[in-house]
């Protein structure tokens, strides 16, 4: 790694340095696309082949179906976008866990001021049990529940939340909240299939423990969430190629 030749990497949890063998393959890759020609028709094959081998590996990382990721730019947006789609009610109840991105959260707060929501805070930072967890939960869900955001792994204390049982809570409420997972500080380091399953949006970056590039992040939006939610952003890149193939 170039960034360890002259100094000590702690990992803080924020960004890593980058592996050589990820800087050569983007020096590769742009390389590539500069012999085929910028937006040329081989250069556009290449490039959609890199995309979609890597939907493909990550897909399978996470135990879904290519369809039900998408790439974005960083957790914050993967987690944001999404938001701005629901079918949001003047009095439902937004609960954010204390232990939250203030990316989120800020964003949480928007859409509760122009959506007419209420904002409720779920104290989780000094759980160390399951239990204690589905208990803070019951206590803090109301009849208005429409969303719970909950990390996998708080980004200020590492510890782990129980996100599958979690999901199975909130399956059980009247209102079936959706489950707002950040991923940031779990994906490539600990297993993903159960509390992705558990989730409606599950985002996660590529510049932590995948030892990737910034700018370069995921979300696994679930089946349900992907019938009922609109679009928020819509671009030439957004256009379904095959009719039966929206994603």
């Amino acid at each position: 790694m170039p960034a360890l030749a002259n100094k000590v990497y702690f990992n803080y949890g924020g960004q890593g340095p980058l592996p050589t063998a990820s800087l050569e393959a983007m020096a590769a890759s742009w390389r590539r696309i500069q012999e085929l020609g910028p937006f040329a028709e081989p250069a556009s094959g290449y490039v959609k082949e890199l995309i979609a081998s890597l939907r493909r590996a990550l897909a399978a990382l996470c135990g879904v179906p290519p369809q039900r990721l998408a790439f974005t730019e960083n957790v914050t947006s993967g987690c944001v976008l999404p938001l701005w789609g629901l079918p949001w009610r003047s009095g439902d109840q937004l609960l954010i866990s204390d232990g939250e991105h203030p990316g989120v959260v800020a964003a949480c707060h928007e859409i509760a001021r122009r959506e007419h929501l209420n904002v409720g805070i779920l104290p989780v930072q000094d759980c160390v049990r399951e239990d204690q967890v589905l208990e803070r939960l019951d206590k803090a869900l109301q009849p208005r529940t429409g969303l719970v955001a909950l990390s996998h792994l708080l980004w200020n204390t590492g510890a782990a939340m129980p996100i599958p049982a979690v999901g199975r809570r909130l399956r059980e409420h009247a209102n079936q909240p959706w489950l707002l997972v950040d991923g940031a500080q779990s994906a490539g380091v600990v297993r993903l299939e159960d509390a992705v399953a558990a989730a409606d949006l599950y985002a996660f970056t590529g510049h932590k423990w995948f030892c990737g590039p910034e700018g370069l992040g995921a979300v696994v939006v679930s089946r349900r969430l992907l019938d009922v939610g609109a679009p928020t952003l819509i671009g030439w890149r957004g256009l379904a190629e095959d009719p039966d193939q929206p994603l």
